[in-house]
């Protein structure tokens, strides 16, 4: 029986080893590639590029890569910018046309949500607008360019035979987080190593959904048909299919924004998986046939090989737990073996590292590795239990990525936002304070919870203690007007949908809530989700006042210490609202309610359900700590103003 079992451990070991044989094979190989690699220094004639963006709600970092780009131009290579604005709603477009760029923009979804439709859109109604260029680069909108990027890719794509190649796309924000100091390593892998070492042996090295250049032939004639959420992988392998193999060039360096958030990071991973594993079910049978043709035989093996790759750190962290399966089994030899591969795939990192040249983050991000270890593997756990039970909720958001594509929200949106904020509350500021606001801004202090938290419990005590006197004198006018209760207390709905009973001073008659159904024909708010009136007959005298300066919410600091709210965030809604919510509108439970809000201070009563919801999404995106502390500081005297108070 043990003789079976072992036998049985072997074929899995040599399974598993299959990925670590493959990696180290591409190391070796591009070892050998890099000797031959050297970085081009001149071209034979004036190449014309394209340069293709697809940008969703970009308006953050577009700047940034429009300007990197501008500074790239030299003498025998003129360029062009191209811009998709994929139905944005912010100043995405009007950015890039300040910056000289040709704008064209999408509208409607019917096509399809996300960067593979978006490009799809362009070649099909667009094409004509690229007929006078020679190569294409489509690069992502929060990209920055190095100075000699467009020399290097014209220089390599002087050779004829060349006719898709790749850029080197690392991380640009490094310095943010640990988790994206280590993506920069993963990326020194995948990106680098794994791409010169794919060369070398005569296959693609691939497309990496950033950095892509292609013969304008190729894509006029083609279009863009990858469909999927990775569709840098699909594209690959449909080039593959029509005999067209990808060269990288390791002298053309682009850097894009990773997700340092763990909330972003899962979000980008939950694509990318789900995505790969719909890829797998998909191509797989046609690179098996691919494998049958002769001349296709090493590039088929290997795109299989590469396709079903884990990730670096998940593989190694397989390696590991079946390491000491093995061990606890008694297999001590196949237990060897697998530590074998483990200490294999450390080295191909520490490799990659010092071919790239990696910044000093990226190597004490090292000691961090332990806990993104312990996160992938509960991420992993969770894609587990997604397949097998489905996601939560029908979200369509599983392991299979049937969920679609999600933007992955951008560091610097915060500080941007932040920026946009203040102006829309104060009104336009001189460039000179907006310049000096920039760089303050862009210290990005960001909210964590136990900060967050910190600062409701001491301002909440503060402002309990200093207006304890009209909370006294609006609890007296409140029991001499009617002899009823002082104190009103509702069910709403917080974090995640959790229900709690919010305190308020009682403004209205005790029979308001019955009358209400009979006042609905006056709802101010045309979406009768809310209900707002004005001169409600409901409101008591005193509840005027107090309604009119809002001290009737100030009993919500109690909620407050409580946890159930924060100081800002979302107002509450009660239970019946929710109930008519969409999907857009459930988003405002992600995070705590709160006493004061954007709408809150921009308008109050006056700004319509569509605004609030709105405002409440744009505060929700661009969560940092000096919004808070702005709103805060507006609230203020947005209640002593009583504008859309009622």
């Amino acid at each position: 029986m043990n003789t079976i079992l072992h036998t049985i451990a072997q074929f899995a070991t040599i399974l598993l080893l299959v990925p670590a044989a493959y990696l180290v094979l591409l190391a070796v190989a591009s070892v050998i590639r890099r000797q031959t690699v050297e970085r081009a220094s001149a071209v034979s004639a004036e190449t014309r590029i394209a340069v293709v963006i697809p940008a969703h709600n970009e308006q953050a970092l577009l700047p940034a890569a429009l300007r990197s780009i501008e500074g790239a131009r030299r003498e025998g290579v003129r360029v062009g910018v191209f811009v998709i604005a994929d139905n944005c709603d912010d100043a995405t477009a009007a950015i890039a046309r300040e910056a000289g760029a040709a704008v064209m923009e999408r509208r409607g979804i019917e096509d399809g949500r996300g960067k593979p439709f978006a490009l799809r859109w362009f070649f099909d109604r667009h094409r004509s607008a690229l007929v006078d260029y020679d190569l294409i680069a489509l690069l992502d909108a929060d990209s920055v360019v190095d100075a000699d990027f467009f020399r290097q890719v014209s220089a390599a794509m002087d050779d004829p035979s060349v006719e898709v190649a790749q850029a080197y796309y690392g991380a640009s924000n490094v310095e943010a987080s640990w988790r994206a100091a280590l993506s920069e390593v993963a990326l020194s892998v995948s990106h680098h190593l794994r791409a010169l070492g794919r060369n070398a042996i005569g296959s693609t090295a691939g497309l990496k959904g950033n950095g892509m250049v292609f013969r304008a032939e190729l894509l006029l004639k083609e279009g863009w048909r990858a469909e999927s959420l990775v569709e840098d992988l699909e594209q690959s392998i449909v080039l593959l299919e029509k005999g067209i193999r990808v060269r990288y060039l390791p002298g053309a360096v682009l850097r894009g924004e990773m997700a340092s958030g763990a909330e972003a990071a899962e979000s980008q991973r939950r694509r990318w998986e789900g995505g790969r594993a719909r890829l797998l079910r998909r191509y797989v049978p046609r690179l098996l046939r691919l494998l049958l043709r002769p001349d296709h035989r090493v590039a088929a093996a290997d795109a299989l090989l590469d396709l079903v790759t884990p990730p670096l750190v998940g593989y190694t962290s397989l390696l590991a737990v079946s390491g000491l399966a093995a061990y606890a089994a008694g297999f001590f030899d196949l237990a060897v073996a697998l530590c074998i591969g483990c200490l294999y795939m450390a080295l191909i990192s520490v490799q990659a590292m010092l071919m790239v040249g990696a910044p000093r983050a990226c190597w004490v991000a090292l000691a961090k590795l332990p806990l993104f270890v312990a996160w992938k593997l509960g991420f992993y756990l969770r894609l587990l239990r997604e397949i097998i039970r489905g996601p939560r909720g029908g979200s369509g958001s599983g392991a299979d990525g049937g969920g679609g594509w999600n933007r992955t929200p951008r560091d610097a949106e915060g500080a941007v936002s932040a920026v946009n904020l203040w102006e829309g509350l104060t009104g336009p500021m001189s460039r000179l304070h907006a310049m000096r606001r920039s760089r303050f801004w862009r210290t990005q202090i960001r909210v964590t919870d136990p900060t967050k938290r910190v600062i409701d419990i001491v301002v909440s005590l503060a402002a309990l203690g200093a207006l304890s006197p009209l909370f006294a004198a609006t609890a007296l006018a409140i029991w001499i007007e009617d002899r009823g209760p002082v104190f009103f207390r509702q069910t709403r709905v917080g974090l995640n949908g959790r229900l709690f009973s919010m305190w308020k001073f009682r403004s209205m008659y005790r029979d308001a809530e019955a009358r209400k159904a009979a006042l609905a024909v006056r709802n101010r708010h045309a979406v009768a989700v809310t209900f707002k009136m004005k001169d409600d007959p409901r409101v008591t005298r005193v509840g005027r006042v107090i309604r009119k300066f809002s001290i009737d919410e100030l009993p919500q600091l109690i909620n407050v210490l409580r946890g159930e709210m924060a100081l800002i965030g979302p107002r509450p809604p009660v239970p019946a609202e929710v109930a008519k919510y969409r999907s857009i509108e459930l988003r405002r439970l992600r995070v705590k309610p709160g006493l004061s809000c954007l709408w809150q201070i921009a308008g109050r009563a006056d700004i319509d359900f569509a605004g609030q919801v709105r405002l409440d999404l744009e505060y929700i995106h661009s969560a940092h700590l000096m919004n808070d502390l702005i709103i805060l500081a507006k609230t203020v005297p947005a209640v002593l103003a009583a504008r859309g108070a009622y």
